[in-house]
């Protein structure tokens, strides 16, 4: 640890030198690497590089956690399972468990990427956001209304409105309306307009990260009573019901996930942790272990306590942060097993994984009697709809 007397400008230096260091580490000194010719060439080509784009490169490489790749990929095919194929039972049909963790990894994700960025911009945020996750919103979207055009089944003007908006999920009776896997788009919106405002807050106090997590396990705690006292209550009258949306599906009710990812991005930021590598993998395998157990037993953990749990409802989100904290610790250790292209290109479709299940599952459905190869062609489909989807942006000159 730090000191705390040390002065802000010593700080960032230090920790500016312990990333390179640990870059070092995790891809190897691009100068030991080379021969005496191309070592004249690389110290020739850094010199000549500006100083804010030599630190954007280094940060950018740093930060990228590869084995988030294929877990990402993971956890969309369990959402997929729960949903629509049942093929295996037990831990891998924890959709909603595995929607926590998305909601989680935004808040890590963002401020890993975002925080260390001196030219920051709430607009240039905004517009990455809605031209990553919209054009394939819009395009699932309007394949399920087209076929419900074919049954035929009335959308009215209000259902439309709030879908195409993304705002179902703030509308109790309405967030599971037409492509009812959205639902979960709508929340995240609510973490993307605050994202701007909790890194501002950040940055500008500089605040202790380990009262960040305090803060947030706090935030968890007294969301999770609320949820708790009704989801036991006899205004509890199940699902469908006004009070079931609003424990299980409204914004606020998930935003303290976002918290605690917003917070476990913090603490990897501020803290260089330096964990030898059998404590780091052992963190690792007991993060995973905890979360397996708690989603095989929920019935028996409900037995033992005497109530029910909202095991959907984020409360799951600190185990979550766990184990998104222990890939990051493992990250120079793991990272050459996860940094094939093949486990990158699978995380990068994990959205497109997702928000098109319900279209493709009605055509499958229609036409396919089997499963496994749903499986198959729905992962095809995702990975060519995000390749397609992607070089749209690209010829448009925006960020992928």
């Amino acid at each position: 640890m730090r000191s705390r007397t040390l002065r802000s400008d010593e700080r960032t230096a230090q920790r500016n030198g312990h990333k390179e260091r640990s870059l070092k580490t995790l891809v190897g000194d691009p100068v030991l690497q080379k021969s005496p010719p191309q070592q004249a060439a690389w110290h020739l080509f850094k010199n000549k590089l500006p100083i804010n784009l030599c630190s954007f490169c280094l940060r950018m490489n740093f930060m990228r956690v590869e084995s988030l790749n294929i877990f990402r990929f993971i956890a969309a095919i369990i959402i997929i399972n729960f949903h629509f194929t049942h093929l295996y039972p037990g831990f891998l049909t924890s959709g909603p468990e595995m929607v926590t963790f998305f909601f989680v990894l935004s808040g890590a994700v963002l401020i890993l990427a975002h925080y260390d960025d001196e030219n920051f911009s709430s607009k240039n945020f905004f517009l990455r956001r809605i031209t990553k996750l919209y054009p394939s919103y819009l395009v699932a979207l309007a394949m399920v209304i087209a076929w419900y055009s074919t049954i035929p089944l009335d959308i009215s003007i209000e259902k439309f409105l709030m879908n195409l908006l993304a705002l179902q999920a703030w509308f109790p009776s309405h967030p599971l309306d037409l492509n009812f896997p959205a639902w979960a788009i709508s929340v995240e919106v609510l973490f993307y307009l605050s994202f701007p405002i909790i890194l501002y807050k950040l940055k500008k106090n500089s605040l202790n990260p380990y009262y960040i997590v305090l803060f947030a396990m706090v935030f968890w705690a007294i969301t999770q009573i609320i949820i708790i006292y009704f989801l036991n209550s006899s205004f509890y009258i199940g699902e469908p019901s006004i009070l079931h949306d609003i424990l299980f599906n409204y914004p606020l009710s998930h935003f303290s996930s976002f918290s605690l990812g917003i917070a476990i991005g913090y603490l990897a930021e501020k803290c260089d942790f330096e964990l030898p590598k059998t404590t780091a993998y052992s963190f690792f395998i007991f993060s995973t272990i905890i979360i397996y157990f708690i989603c095989e037993n929920q019935k028996a953990i409900d037995g033992f306590l005497g109530l029910n749990l909202p095991f959907e409802s984020s409360f799951m989100a600190p185990f979550m942060g766990l184990f998104i904290l222990a890939n990051i610790l493992n990250n120079k250790h793991i990272s050459k097993y996860f940094s094939n292209k093949f486990f990158i290109i699978l995380g990068a479709s994990s959205y497109q994984l997702y928000i098109f299940q319900y279209p493709i599952f009605i055509v499958y459905n229609k036409y396919l009697s089997n499963k496994y190869l749903f499986f198959i062609i729905y992962i095809l489909f995702s990975i060519s709809s995000y390749f397609l989807l992607n070089s749209i942006r690209k010829k448009l000159t925006l960020d992928p």
